[in-house]
C-alpha cells in the first residue's frame, strides 16, 4: 500500500526503495504483511529511465538484538514505509506486541548493518517500536494504529498515532519521536550513520487538542529540523488541517497550524487516502474527496 525511495539515494545512478504489502499472507496468516526492497538504475533524469526491480526482493524477518514476540497475526506490516541511507522504518498498525491493546500498532525498524543496503541479505530487523516501553502495556491504549504513517530524515523517525486518546482526549491522535545512534562514542562519524538503537525522543501533541482530530494519520519530515503532521478531523465536520513542528532530538516547537482557506466539511485534508507529501521547500496535501491538492512553500 505504500513506497518509498531511500532519501539519500536522488537522481541519476542507482535508486533504492522499499514498498509495503499490508495485506500479504504468510503462511495462514492473513493480513500479515510483507516488504520489498526494489532497486534500478535511472539515466538522464526523468527524460529517460531504465529501471532493473527485482520483484521477488523480500526483506527478511529475522531479528537482531530483539527478544521475545515482535510479529504477530495480522499485523499489516507495511502499511507505511520510509527509507534513508540504508535504514528503512515500515507502519505496522495492527501489531498486537503490547498485548492487551489489540491495535496498539508498532513501527519496525530494518537496517542495512551487512553491506550497502542493495541487497536483501545486506538488512536485519533491530528494532520494533512502540508508543510505550517495549514489552509492556502501560498507556497501551493511549497510542492505537501507531505506524499510521511513518517517516525518517538521517538518525531521526517520526511515527503517527492517530487514534490514540492522548492526554484523555479521544481520537486526539499523537506523533512519536525517536532518535537513533550507534555503539560507538558520540563523536565518531559513525554514531549516527545506519542506527542500530533507537530511544524514543519526544511525543508531540496539537495545540488545543480536540475529539477527533486523528492527529498523525500524516507524517512527515522534509528536512532534519522539520516535521510536518496531518489532522484530517481537525476542525468543524472534519476539514483538516496540518501542524509544523520545528526542533531536533527530544526538543520540538509547534510554529504553525495551516488550514486551507477554501477548506469545507469533510475534506479531511491529511487524510492517508489523499496523503501529505513534503520536499525540502514544500507542501502537498490533499482532500479526501480527491478534487484538491494544496501546495505551501515551506
Amino acid at each position: 500500500d505504500d513506497i518509498a525511495f531511500d532519501k539519500s539515494v536522488s537522481g541519476d545512478g542507482n535508486q533504492l526503495g522499499v514498498i509495503g504489502a499490508p495485506r500479504e499472507t504468510q503462511g495462514s496468516t492473513g493480513n500479515f504483511g510483507s516488504l520489498y526492497l526494489f532497486k534500478g538504475t535511472v539515466t538522464n533524469g526523468y527524460k529517460t529511465s531504465e529501471i532493473d526491480a527485482f520483484g521477488e526482493a523480500e526483506l527478511p524477518s529475522t531479528t537482531l538484538d530483539l527478544a521475545g514476540l515482535v510479529y504477530t497475526a495480522d499485523q499489516q506490516l507495511g502499511e507505511s514505509v520510509a527509507m534513508d541511507n540504508g535504514v528503512i522504518v515500515a507502519g505496522a498498525p495492527k501489531n498486537n506486541i503490547l498485548g492487551g491493546a489489540d491495535t496498539s500498532g508498532s513501527a519496525f525498524v530494518v537496517v542495512a548493518t551487512e553491506g550497502a543496503g542493495s541487497a536483501v541479505g545486506h538488512y536485519r530487523t533491530v528494532a520494533n517500536l512502540t508508543g510505550v516501553t517495549y514489552g509492556t502495556t502501560e498507556g497501551g491504549e493511549q497510542n492505537p494504529a501507531f505506524g499510521t504513517d511513518v517517516d525518517i530524515f538521517e538518525n531521526t523517525i517520526v511515527v503517527g498515532a492517530p487514534s490514540g486518546d492522548y492526554n484523555g482526549v479521544s481520537n486526539a491522535g499523537a506523533v512519536f519521536v525517536f532518535t537513533g545512534f550507534n555503539d560507538v562514542a558520540s563523536d565518531s562519524k559513525s554514531y549516527k550513520e545506519k542506527p542500530t538503537r533507537w530511544n524514543r525522543a519526544a511525543v508531540l501533541s496539537q495545540g488545543s487538542a480536540a475529539a477527533n482530530d486523528f492527529f498523525g494519520h500524516t507524517v512527515s519530515m522534509p528536512n532534519s529540523s522539520t516535521i510536518v503532521a496531518g489532522a484530517p478531523g481537525r476542525g468543524a465536520g472534519g476539514q483538516g488541517s496540518f501542524f509544523v513542528f520545528t526542533g531536533e532530538g527530544a526538543s520540538w516547537t509547534q510554529t504553525q497550524e495551516v488550514q486551507y482557506s477554501g477548506v469545507g466539511s469533510t475534506d479531511n485534508f491529511g487524510d492517508p487516502e489523499t496523503s501529505l507529501a513534503v520536499t525540502q521547500k514544500e507542501v502537498f496535501i490533499g482532500s479526501e474527496d480527491g478534487e484538491k491538492v494544496i501546495r505551501y512553500r515551506i
